[in-house]
């Protein structure tokens, strides 16, 4: 009898102790989860090629990669033929979004 209720006891530590780490590992998860969520936006600046006779907009619709937003006008260089328009602004994460860790910026 004595051996039974050892066997037990055992048994409901080992169960105690499974449990524990269980919770353990979720808060762990959900510390990563925002971890990944504070990362979901990111500084975008883009160079557009217009025609000199081409409207420049005061804004850019940006969507790549998820990633999305939108960008503001933010200069302008005249290249010949060519107006290179800058744009600048953060974008966010709107899906599965891929982000180079040497390079936050496209």
């Amino acid at each position: 009898m004595k051996k039974v209720v050892k066997l037990v006891a055992v048994l409901c530590l080992l169960v105690v102790g499974y449990v524990g780490m269980s919770v353990q590992s979720s808060a762990e998860t959900n510390q990563s989860e925002a971890e990944v969520e504070l990362a979901t936006s990111k500084p975008v600046t883009i160079h557009i090629y217009v025609g000199p006779n081409e409207p420049i907009q005061s804004i850019y619709d940006y969507n790549v990669g998820g990633w999305s937003g939108v960008l503001s006008y933010s200069g302008q260089q005249s290249f010949g033929d060519m107006i290179r328009v800058t744009y600048s602004g953060t974008v966010y994460c709107s899906g599965p979004c891929a982000m180079a860790k040497d390079n936050a910026e496209e």
